[in-house]
């Protein structure tokens, strides 16, 4: 009966709000959409199918296709879903349209829809919106769908809602749950707590928006859903427990303790949600024309209304004091009985309508829900008759140019595009755009576009180089290699001559100096660049011959035509004065080098020959012989055909060296051999002629020492023996290499050695019976004992840093080598001859040797000189759209000479600025040389993106003014295209495959009237990204 209390209306039936409502705009970060071709896969999605009609609440289950998640038994009311309809017979006492129970609500569409509970609170009095707790209770719609979603697809899935009057509280606990097969709870395993969520319902779909506290409108909430495949169901309500649910107060006073929904137009269609733009522009007499979404078009204006109280929602809006009666004894009342309050109300429908006159603030909602707000109508756009957006031609320019403003044939239009640096002045910069052909764009907001292909040139190529930095007076006249652009003007500072054609430099003519050489292109973008060279004298290191030497020959210095070169090779012992020691060189053949440093600078080599000295060597069989004896013929052992003498009286044969012992008689001789070839030599042997009737003497002798340096003098103690009466009476000496050579004295003292060598110490000693000697042979040994002198040579001491250079020892008696290499790689060696040495500090780097031996140390220090190479930059990465060129500039070498890589896309490689227009993200390493011949490197990566960009206008006039003639699809970066157009019954009238194919608004050779179009678009870039649009096209004349 009509006073039944359910679980929800418990206490409060409140009087019903006759007035109408306005369809409010989606809420701002949700998507609208409507398609007036789209398939909606939801059965009865407006529950306007049922039967038989609602007479009170939890009659959802009257509704076709709809039900409530829960099965029901007798006696049970977990979850009790309400279906609202015009036909109820109890009307605004029970479950009508627009007026029940639960307030005025028009439908959105037809004359019905449903009610659910999101939340129900526990509230201990009116007034107050506090909650003790959730009680549990939820109400869910489940509804069918036509057919299975399909597993990837896109779907775009929406409902409508809008607050009942008389509940205390809004929420936006909103969830959309699809399911495969239908959700079904049995209400006698759940008590009170019908929470689907609680039961292991998740929701794909939530609503994160604030709560939704509008009761006059209907709001859209709206989602794009990915199906997994199969589903078939829908299940709409709060799937959160009631610690997670959000609730807010909507009205204080009112008795129902719960948030309650009506829920309208449930909608799953295929493909995502797209967004609608509305756009208004005023008319020359000052009406406003609409267009974009679809119609109807319902205007509002904001104003001043009277409300007389109906509920309780209006009297709280006018300050009264709502007295819910007893309905329907008592009635419900408002101690207020009207107010004015500002508010948005309807003036016009259509396309094109007349203002209020006065209206500042208006808004237009188009028959999807969309709405547009517009705040100040004198900033509107004119709906120009002309809109005209063609583009003045401009350019081309050279990328340093100025920038420009560009112009077009009507203005107040966007600019857009590559070196568009001012949307709203059309500012171009040719720096900015880069080189290439860029697409400019010009929008007005009619719906005209224009575009506009402006080139940018780069500068020209002025690439050139000398195959040298430096050269010498007498070499050839350079003539430079030209890498950028030919036919441009040479010029040469500080009076040097160069030819302006060829750029060839006559450096006789030009002198001694440094000079700068300036290459100026004449092309449509000129540029310039210049190289530095120098002009020095030239050097002759050619070596005056010498040789060959007798190893024990001289020292000598060496000569060459120009002097100031440094000399090394085997026997060199001293690199500035070029002194050559045969003793020390050794026998054989030498290669001596003597080397100018400098850019013109030379080199030359000599060999040397040192011959061995003669052998003079010779023995007699004996040393001692009796006068009786047999005269003695020497062996000769070394090279024959010299010539012998004897000493002290005694007689030889010269050629064949026999001595005649009788003629010569007793005594003590020296026979010396001594030869007649290219290195002649001269050796001693002594001999002793005795009587030999009585016992010889026996000689013998020691030194003082045996070991010792050069200009040392020692003494020599005869230590000798004899029988003959009177004892010894002569000694006979003979030091070889001493001062003296000899000495008759018994004990010589103060022999002196002066030349480092082994020597051999004769002694002959005479008494009555005859003469006896002793050789020591290799007895003395003299060391020179002399410091070592330091001395090395640089294989180049200009080098570029990271670079390595050879050092070679010249130093002279060393035995042990310390090198210390400043700033060097390695620091420091103890080898001969280091070998090569790193160094990756710029600057003058000390080099030093110290040398030792036995006797001393020495040391000498040299610098090198390591040159800082240029660094080339290329500057920082780029981006770049697809089919952009872009100029590469390496700067920071100057005269340098340049080596790209990879070759790719570049317009030359050994320039410092090729033109790069790559067909993907690409780096690029450059390699240069400077004048000094240093290297360096650097990369850019030029990363290529892919400008993705489709636009279709919503608006055309194929009126023949030759403006907006015919409709274009724009776009940037498409590999395909298919754009199809379909009138309002569906019929294509329209389509293709091109950007440069439009349609002229005729079909099948006739003129179109005015009217809306649908248009659907499908488009895959060049990037392999697809896209697909749809929307609405309006013809006008």
């Amino acid at each position: 009966m009509l006073f039944l209390i359910v679980n929800k209306f418990k206490v409060n039936f409140q009087m019903l709000k006759i007035q109408s409502k306005i369809v409010l705009f989606s809420l701002l970060f949700l998507l609208s959409n409507f398609y007036s071709y789209a398939q909606n896969l939801v059965l009865n999605p407006s529950f306007e199918t049922f039967s038989p009609c609602p007479v009170g609440p939890s009659e959802l289950i009257n509704a076709s296709n709809w039900r409530d998640p829960f099965v029901n038994i007798v006696g049970d009311t977990c979850s009790t879903s309400d279906l609202y309809n015009a036909c109820s017979p109890l009307g605004a006492m029970g479950v009508g349209v627009p007026n029940s129970i639960m307030g005025s609500q028009p439908a959105r569409t037809g004359v019905g829809y449903a009610g659910i509970i999101i939340y129900e609170g526990i509230s201990l009095m009116p007034g107050d919106c506090g909650s003790l707790g959730g009680s549990g209770w939820r109400e869910y719609l489940e509804g069918e769908l036509t057919s299975p979603m399909t597993a990837g697809q896109q779907y775009c899935v929406s409902f409508w809602v809008s607050l009942a009057d008389a509940v205390k509280w809004g929420s936006s606990s909103f969830g959309v749950h699809l399911s495969n097969s239908p959700i079904a709870v049995h209400c006698g395993t759940v008590g009170s707590n019908s929470d689907l969520g609680s039961y292991g319902v998740t929701p794909q779909l939530v609503y994160s928006g604030p709560p939704i506290l509008n009761t006059t409108a209907w709001t859209k909430l709206e989602w794009t859903y990915t199906a997994t495949g199969g589903e078939s169901y829908i299940t709409i309500g709060n799937f959160s427990g009631n610690s997670s649910t959000n609730f807010t107060c909507s009205d204080a006073n009112a008795m129902n303790p719960y948030a309650y929904y009506f829920i309208e137009d449930v909608s799953v269609e295929p493909n995502a949600c797209t967004v609608v733009n509305l756009e208004v522009c005023k008319e020359s007499n000052g009406d406003l024309t609409v267009s974009g979404g679809t119609g109807p078009y319902t205007w509002d204006n904001w104003a001043t209304t009277t409300i007389t109280p109906a509920n309780q929602t209006d009297c709280t809006t006018c300050g009264g004091t709502w007295n819910p009666g007893f309905p329907p004894i008592v009635p419900p009342s408002c101690s207020v009985s009207s107010c004015s309050t500002p508010g948005y109300v309807n003036f016009a429908t259509g396309t094109t309508v007349t203002p209020p006159g006065g209206a500042t603030q208006i808004q237009v909602t188009d028959g999807g829900g969309n709405v547009l707000e517009i705040t100040n109508l004198s900033t509107l756009p004119n709906c120009s008759a002309s809109c005209d957006a063609t583009i003045t031609a401009a350019g081309p320019f050279c990328i340093n140019a100025a920038a420009v403003n560009l112009t077009a044939a009507e203005t107040g239009g966007t600019w857009s595009g590559p070196g568009i640096t001012n949307a709203s002045n059309g500012t171009f910069n040719p720096a900015t755009a880069g080189v290439g052909s860029h697409t400019i764009t010009y929008t007005l907001g009619c719906g005209d576009v224009d575009t506009e292909t402006i080139v940018v040139n780069a500068l020209d190529n002025a690439g050139f180089s000398y195959s040298s930095g430096s050269y010498c007076l007498t070499d050839p006249n350079p003539t430079p290699s030209i890498t950028g652009t030919v036919g441009g003007t040479f010029t040469i500072n500080n009076s040097g001559v160069i030819n302006a054609s060829t750029g060839v430099i006559n450096l006789s003519g030009s002198g001694l100096g440094s000079y700068i050489v300036t290459y100026t292109t004449s092309g449509t973008c000129p540029d310039t660049n210049t190289f530095n060279i120098t002009i020095t004298n030239t050097t002759d290191a050619t070596i005056t011959q010498a040789g060959p030497f007798c190893q024990n020959a001289s020292a000598v210095n060496l000569t060459a035509v120009s002097p100031g070169g440094t000399w090394s090779g085997t026997g060199i012992t001293d690199g500035t004065t070029g002194t050559f020691n045969p003793t020390t060189a050794g026998v054989g053949s030498h290669v001596i080098t003597y080397t100018i440093s400098g850019s013109c600078g030379s080199v030359d080599t000599m060999t040397i020959v040192v011959n061995a000295t003669d052998n003079p060597a010779f023995s007699y069989a004996s040393t001692s012989f009796c006068l009786t004896d047999a005269n003695p013929t020497p062996i000769i052992t070394g090279l024959a055909g010299g010539i012998f003498t004897i000493n002290n009286g005694g007689v030889i044969n010269a050629s064949t060296g026999l001595i005649n012992i009788t003629s010569s008689g007793t005594g003590s001789f020296t026979v010396t051999y001594t030869t007649n070839g290219s290195c002649p030599n001269a050796q001693t042997f002594n001999i002793t002629i005795n009587n030999c009737t009585n016992p010889l003497p026996v000689a013998n002798f020691a030194a003082s020492q045996t070991n010792i340096c050069e200009g040392a003098c020692i003494s020599f103690t005869d230590m000798s023996a004899s029988s003959a009466v009177g004892g010894i009476t002569s000694w006979a000496w003979t030091f070889t290499g001493a001062t003296p050579s000899s000495s008759n004295n018994q004990n010589p003292i103060n022999v002196c050695y002066s030349t480092a060598g082994t020597y051999q110490v004769i002694l002959t000693v005479t008494d009555a019976n005859g003469s006896d000697d002793e050789t020591k042979v290799g007895y003395i040994t003299v060391s020179s004992c002399t410091p070592p002198t330091a001395g090395f040579v640089i294989e180049d001491s200009t080098i570029c840093a990271g670079e390595c250079v050879v050092f070679g020892n010249t130093s002279v008696g060393a035995t042990s080598w310390q090198w210390t290499f400043e700033n060097g790689t390695p620091l420091s060696s103890t080898n001969q001859n280091p070998g090569s040495v790193c160094f990756n500090v710029a600057g003058t780097q000390e080099v030093k040797l110290v040398v030792s031996n036995s006797y001393g140390v020495d040391s000498i220090s040299n610098t090198i000189t390591v040159l800082e190479p240029q660094q080339v930059v290329l500057g920082n990465d780029t981006s770049i759209q697809w089919g952009q060129s872009v100029s590469l500039t390496a700067t920071g070498v100057i005269n340098g000479v340049y080596t790209w890589s990879p070759d790719i896309d570049l317009t030359c490689t050994t320039c410092p600025n090729p033109i790069s227009t790559p067909e993907e993200t690409i780096t690029y390493t450059v390699i240069t040389s400077d004048s000094n011949g240093c290297v360096s490197s650097d990369n850019i990566t030029l990363f290529v993106k892919y400008e993705n960009v489709i636009f279709v206008p919503n608006i055309f006039s194929p009126n023949g003014d030759g403006a907006n003639d015919i409709l274009f699809v724009r776009g940037k970066g498409v590999a395909e295209l298919k754009f199809f157009i379909y009138d309002r019954w569906g019929e294509k009238v329209f389509e293709t495959t091109r950007l440069d194919v439009g349609w002229d608004g005729t079909f099948r050779g006739k003129d179109m009237n005015k009217a809306v179009f649908v248009y659907y678009l499908e488009a895959t870039f060049i990037d392999g990204s697809e896209v697909t649009q749809k929307g609405d096209i309006t013809l006008i004349k």
